[in-house]
């Protein structure tokens, strides 16, 4: 009598077990779906540029890396030598 209701007790807590992964998985994948689903809402709204402007904009961008990359470039050559100088 007490090993059958051991067995029922253990059965019923593996069923239990079962269905908590199942409904953690269930969860898992509808939360999933759902930020898919409102990502793709998102996207939509987006308002994308036009060939022109996102040529515009990368050119622009380009331009002022290098023009920055030529400026730290000249104030380093002005270190290294101001230094060069003070250790001589």
């Amino acid at each position: 009598m007490l090993r059958q209701e051991i067995i029922k007790t253990s059965q019923k807590l593996k069923r239990e077990r079962e269905e908590r992964a199942v409904n953690f998985f269930v969860k898992l994948f509808t939360k999933l779906k759902n930020y898919f689903k409102d990502a793709w809402s998102e996207l939509k709204k987006v308002t994308w540029p036009s060939r022109k402007e996102l040529i515009s904009s990368t050119l622009t961008v380009l331009v002022v890396v290098v023009v920055f990359a030529v400026f730290l470039g000249v104030i380093d050559l002005i270190l290294t030598a101001l230094i060069g100088l003070y250790i001589k």
